[in-house]
């Protein structure tokens, strides 16, 4: 079989073949920056959220905000959900379990409580 020259004349040149992969290498380059910035940011957050903390109630009201309350409650925490969908769960039960609590669920009325007692 024979190929002739006219076949190829639509594919692109070496020049053009190494641009193209000088332009993906740094897309590469970019995604791999991104995903380290990410995973240190993400470690970071985890490693706070594991951390005990001396101010624990002072963290745990600036973390709940206006999307609940917290309140002293069994030598521990009662903290009242008003905003169920927003709430940091995950940031506050970790605190409180990373912290020596023992937590728990209730409902006052129609709001979510969760309970965070000592452990024994």
């Amino acid at each position: 079989m024979v190929v002739q020259v006219s076949e190829y004349e639509g594919l692109p040149t070496l020049e053009e073949l190494m641009r193209w992969l000088e332009k993906l290498e740094e897309k590469v380059r970019a995604y791999r920056e991104f995903r380290l910035k990410k995973l240190s940011e993400e470690r970071a957050r985890l490693e706070s959220l594991t951390a005990p903390r001396s101010d624990l109630d002072t963290y745990l009201e600036s973390v709940v905000g206006p999307k609940g309350r917290v309140h002293p409650c069994y030598g521990g925490f009662a903290i009242e959900v008003f905003k169920p969908e927003e709430f940091p769960w995950c940031v506050v039960i970790l605190t409180l379990i990373n912290n020596g609590f023992e937590v728990s669920f209730s409902r006052r009325g129609n709001t979510p409580v969760i309970i965070g007692k000592p452990s024994i």
